[in-house]
């Protein structure tokens, strides 16, 4: 059995580096991990990696210095090195690729295409790396036996040629005598003068030898790239009486090279060209544009609603999804942009894979920004037409942002700015449209982004803060737990909406460290409680569905309430049912692993979800919180009254604690009463409030126990 590739994962970040290599054993490879830039050469000496996964911001050494010095060691002069880093800008890049990288590719990268990736770069290393050995077999071949020799009568000019080389040139199996024009007529036009030049050079020179490889295509139609090798030879006099030399196939090689090329100037999944290239091209089409006095458009094309092809169809479906949007891309745009112009480096591309399921397009040579509307409108019909899947037709749309060289900027990076900006007005009107960048819009739609990065900063800076909601018994009033709620107030904008800030946080990858955020201030403050020596309450905490897929994060979540001195029955984690249908396998283990860690687990929402009887009995949960909107409307709606009795007395039957949420007036108390729910949380018994007040709640409820007469 084969053993399996080992991938050494450079990275300081636990986070990350944890999940790259859960990723990568999960796609069955074997995984080192190093967290410094020493560290990675220590481990790359020992453990003789097969490629390399390298984070350029490491402690110590630095990424650049870890590749260059792995490059000088003869062991990894060609093992695959791909950086994988948040830094994109042209710069890194190029740093990167100088000091020794094979690829680069930003964290944001869907981990589907990491996997493919890799095993794309570990198969570009193979095939490299046997026709470097055939290369060494063939050149010793060569000189021992002289295969594929042959000669130039100068003065005739007949060309004779042993077996192999007329079996490269597409002559026949055998050695023979060919006329010159034959030889010529194989190469591709423009290299016919090439090699004209070559011969005069090569009998008038004082070298008397060349050394060119030359695209040939034989009598059957079939394309090669070879090497020829000439040497004067002389007769007495000086003159030049023939020409000897050996031809050499290097298709192989030629192809392994245009790989390689692909490798760093191509998306594997989809075979457009990546960021990389497409800066590079629609710079070239910039300073064009400038001297012709022309405009260019630069657009940003998001799937929409792309994740949920994910979770419902798989990631495979995502992949063709992907690929084939690329194709229809590239076909809506060909009339706008040569695509398949000869020297593509040069030329403005017209698609491009920047990541996920996000699409860049130039549009060049344009007389008017209204010229790309017309593209835009073709975009959009294209994805009307559904995609052809393997699992059936799919019905998918984009949002398109525009922005326009120069009206809306002068280089690359502003263009990019302002489409991404047109792409979040695009969404606003409701998607599956286009808009151009309007520098009315931009200031709403900067400060969205603005606010992304606030709220970065907010969480490593703590400046987040919670509140407290009691939870009471709804018959005796008196306090017997309480919820925990995220409040930010930004420094500029005021009060920021939790609806906004968490749905924020999940879109940019931040729920885990929002949650970490909420358990460390409860467990430290439940901490504090207990130093004063308050009877304490447990604290619900809202858990986010993200949070499932991060090991990491739920390790620590287990482990924080004990670190800090406190009781895990202390903290209940409240769960969503979307947290346990994304993944009903994972969302077994970590609850599993939340109870026996010993915390309580509690179904938030309850009612709302349409497998709620099934999660009930396949998972282990404690209690579960009716949700506010079968409450508001109890005494209006009976058929609220009768799903919120059964929902009571099923919860009854199961064991499980009822928490009924919402409760506003002393109607709703009542029938809640009456229909065995005594747990309650809402207006009529406390908003949610600082910190300050529930602990004034804590010392009156005690207080108020110590008051009580004792029973005789």
């Amino acid at each position: 059995m084969a053993s399996k590739p080992v991938i050494l994962v450079v990275d300081d970040d636990l986070v990350i580096r944890r999940m790259l290599s859960d990723l990568l054993r999960a796609s069955e490879f074997a995984v080192v991990e190093a967290v410094d830039g020493l560290g990675a050469l220590d481990a790359a000496r020992r453990e003789q990696p097969d490629m390399v996964l390298l984070d350029l911001g490491l402690p110590g050494l630095d990424g650049f210095e870890v590749c260059g010095r792995l490059r000088s060691t003869p062991r990894f002069a060609e093992t695959p090195i791909l950086v994988l880093t948040g830094r994109d800008d042209v710069e890194s890049i190029r740093q990167a690729f100088e000091a020794g990288a094979t690829d680069f590719a930003v964290k944001t990268i869907a981990p589907s295409l990491i996997v493919h990736r890799i095993r794309f770069m570990l198969r570009a290393a193979s095939v490299l790396a046997e026709l470097r050995r055939s290369q060494a077999r063939l050149a010793e071949a060569q000189r021992i036996a002289r295969v594929g020799n042959w000669e130039l009568d100068v003065r005739s000019g007949a060309f004779l040629g042993s077996a192999e080389t007329f079996k490269l040139f597409g002559f026949g199996l055998d050695a023979g005598v060919r006329p010159l024009s034959s030889v010529r007529a194989t190469m591709v036009e423009h290299e016919r003068l090439d090699f004209d030049a070559e011969l005069r050079e090569i009998l008038t020179s004082s070298t008397g030898r060349f050394d060119r490889e030359f695209h040939i295509t034989t009598s059957s139609g079939k394309a090669r790239v070879i090497r020829l090798i000439g040497e004067r030879e002389n007769v007495p006099g000086g003159a030049a009486a023939r020409v000897l030399g050996t031809a050499q196939d290097l298709t192989e090689i030629a192809e392994s090279r245009e790989q390689i090329k692909a490798l760093a100037y191509y998306d594997s999944l989809t075979g457009l060209p990546n960021r990389l290239m497409f800066v590079e091209q629609v710079r070239g089409a910039l300073s064009l544009a400038r001297r012709r006095a022309q405009k260019v458009a630069l657009m940003v094309v998001d799937l929409d609603n792309f994740k949920r092809i994910n979770d419902t169809l798989g990631h495979g479906a995502g992949d063709e999804v992907l690929r084939l949007v690329g194709g229809r891309l590239r076909e809506t745009v060909r009339l706008y942009d040569g695509i398949a112009r000869e020297d593509e480096l040069l030329a403005a591309s017209s698609v491009a894979r920047m990541g996920g399921d996000e699409f860049l397009l130039s549009v060049v040579e344009l007389t008017s920004g209204e010229q790309a509307a017309s593209v835009g409108r073709r975009l959009l019909e294209a994805m009307n037409e559904p995609l052809p899947l393997q699992s059936g037709p799919l019905y998918v749309s984009a949002s398109v942002g525009i922005s326009v060289f120069p009206d809306d900027g002068e280089d690359f990076e502003t263009l990019l700015k302002h489409a991404d900006v047109a792409l979040y007005q695009a969404k606003d009107a409701g998607r599956n449209t286009f808009e151009f960048y309007d520098q009315k819009l931009n200031e709403a739609a900067l400060q969205r982004l603005v606010l992304e990065s606030s709220l970065r900063d907010a969480i490593v800076q703590r400046t987040l803060s919670i509140v407290l909601q009691p939870q009471v018994n709804g018959r005796t009033g008196e306090l017997v737990g309480g919820e925990a709620l995220l409040r930010w107030r930004h420094r500029d904008h005021g009060p920021i909406a939790p609806s906004v800030f968490v749905s924020l946080a999940e879109r940019i990858g931040l729920a885990s460290p929002l949650t970490m955020l909420v358990v460390n201030e409860v467990c430290q403050q439940l901490a504090r409680w207990q130093d004063e020596g308050l009877d304490l309450v447990p604290i619900a905490i809202n858990v986010s569905p993200q949070v499932f897929r991060d090991p990491d994060a739920v390790e620590a979540i287990c482990r924080t309430p004990k670190s800090l001195g406190v009781s895990p029955a202390l903290v209940t984690y409240e769960v969503t049912e979307t947290a346990l249908i994304d993944d009903p396998r994972r969302a077994d283990l970590v609850l599993t692993q939340l109870r026996d860690s010993g915390h309580r687990v509690a179904l938030d929402d309850f009612g709302t979800g349409y497998s709620s009887l099934s999660h009930l009995r396949n998972f282990g949960l404690d209690s579960l919180k009716i949700d506010r909107s079968f409450v508001r409307d109890l005494q209006a709606s009976p058929r609220d009254a009768s799903i919120v009795r059964a929902i009571i007395a099923m919860s009854d039957e199961l064991g499980l604690d009822a928490v009924a949420e919402g409760v506003e007036n002393e109607a709703q108390r009542q029938a809640l009463l009456d229909f065995g729910c005594t747990v309650m949380q809402g207006y009529l018994f406390g908003k949610p409030g600082p910190v300050e007040e529930f602990t004034a709640r804590l010392r009156l409820r005690m207080e108020q126990a110590r008051a009580e007469p004792s029973p005789r």
